[in-house]
């Protein structure tokens, strides 16, 4: 049977979350580089100023560079702040990184992350063995941050990066988590040397073969897709040339899906369905809507079913509701559950009401659980009860107890006696789920859960 939300009238109110994107100037026009995102800076302009373009901003800049990290956490604006940050960086003398170093411990956490990410950018261009021995006192943090100095040192320097990463390669462990560290320093000389990169990655043990081969095509075939396809036709290591195949067909898929189509075509069939999805995500990028229209080319697996959930999340931005109906059109369950989990997560905070009919019209079962789940994950509406109601129709015991327990962690901040009555005499929620969901709508304290509210009342 179908579950129906009743819901009172209720504001509806869509966040939109703010960023940030750092760059790092770099004396290479070539190999700009920074481990939290590829943008070229080398015009010494703010972030700021090239987005609106007062000149009073980069005029004030220059006027009056910063001389010393306080100075630039007093700078007011975000993005001004993160160029000043990067100013001061580029102009100081590596003797001074360390020291620098040090100060940042003193920081909030966010502050240290961006401050880190730039300080140490900056220092594995200029001092890059200094900065890598910084790193191995730092403990776990240091395997956050020397990523970070082997991608600068390989964007200005990836024969002696290189060569420092393979005789060290255990200090660079990701766990399998992040980038490879052969592909991170094989992307970076791409950029400067291709031929050299693809050399280089040729002679690595097949661990680090494959992620090098990904990173140099990544990158090659931003430029020339047609010729990084005739070189990575070339490499005789199968694991390496399939992932190669694949860093091809998503940069091709972006920028021209038929031309894409025609060369995958020409592979070998047990390279094709790998081609081919990772080609339609590329697509998904810039036209979800065609990427879906297109995924029939794959056959039915858990390849299919993830380049569903990743179209399904690109498409949902735009047209949640076009999405989800796309999603539901697909024969995996799966592949529904999965994809409804990504699409009400767009969904419950781009229309609110839109999300809870589409809820109120689904059959009862995992995947409607799914994305009832999700959207009390996402739901940012101020009144609480939204969230609450939604949880309650869940059909699976363990799942809506998590849920409810989530929906409820603000009330509990609000009004903790009120919260505490509707969870020990709630009918939702068994005997047995009580002390869990208690226990975990306590100890969230309101920070996991939607919105403060009005309460219960009136129910």
């Amino acid at each position: 049977m179908k579950l129906n939300i009743i819901i009172p009238a209720a504001t509806l109110a869509v966040g939109a979350a703010g960023g940030f994107i750092i760059g790092q100037s770099n004396s290479s026009s070539e190999a700009s580089s920074n481990s939290l995102s590829e943008l070229p800076t080398s015009s010494k302009r703010s972030i700021a100023t090239s987005l609106s373009g007062p000149a009073s901003t980069s005029d004030r800049r220059a006027s009056s560079r910063p001389e010393s990290l306080q100075d630039v956490l007093s700078t007011p604006g975000q993005n001004d702040r993160i160029q000043a940050m990067l100013d001061y960086y580029a102009q100081l003398d590596p003797s001074l990184f360390e020291s620098e170093a040090r100060s940042l411990e003193r920081l909030p956490f966010g502050e240290r992350m961006i401050a880190m990410q730039l300080l140490f950018s900056q220092w594995g261009e200029k001092d890059p063995i200094t900065a890598m021995s910084y790193t191995d006192s730092m403990g776990m943090m240091g395997r956050f941050v020397n990523g970070t100095v082997l991608k600068s040192w390989a964007s200005t320097d990836p024969v002696n990066a290189s060569q420092y990463y393979l005789a060290n390669s255990s200090s660079f462990d990701t766990n399998g988590r992040g980038p490879s560290p052969a592909g991170t320093i094989a992307s970076e000389w791409a950029r400067i040397d291709p031929k050299g990169a693809l050399t280089w990655a040729n002679s690595l043990p097949d661990g680090d073969q494959a992620g090098a081969m990904r990173g140099i095509f990544s990158q090659t075939a931003k430029v020339d897709p047609s010729e990084a396809a005739l070189q990575a036709a070339t490499i005789t290591n199968e694991d390496a040339r399939s992932q190669a195949y694949q860093s091809i067909a998503r940069e091709w898929g972006a920028q021209d899906w038929g031309e894409a189509q025609a060369w995958i075509n020409t592979l070998p069939a047990d390279a094709r369905d790998e081609a081919n999805a990772q080609a339609l995500r590329g697509l998904a990028a810039d036209n979800p809507k065609l990427a879906a229209e297109n995924v029939s080319l794959l056959p039915d697996g858990d390849e299919k079913n993830s380049t569903i959930r990743n179209i399904s999340q690109q498409w949902a931005r735009e047209d949640p509701a076009a999405t989800a109906l796309w999603v539901m059109e697909q024969e995996s369950t799966d592949a529904q559950g999965s994809a409804m989990s990504e699409v009400m997560s767009s969904w419950a905070r781009l229309d609110n009401d839109g999300a809870i009919d589409w809820l109120n019209n689904q059959e009862a079962g995992d995947v409607r659980d799914t994305a009832a789940t999700a959207f009390v994950r996402n739901n940012n509406s101020k009144e609480y009860d939204i969230s609450l109601q939604v949880a309650e129709t869940i059909s699976d015991e363990g799942t809506r107890a998590r849920s409810i327990s989530s929906a409820v962690s603000t009330w509990m901040k609000d009004d903790p006696e009120a919260a505490k009555e509707y969870i020990n005499t709630s009918e939702y929620i068994s005997d047995d789920e009580r002390e869990r969901v208690l226990r975990r709508a306590t100890s969230t304290g309101g920070r996991g859960g939607p919105g403060g509210g009005r309460g219960r009342g009136g129910r």
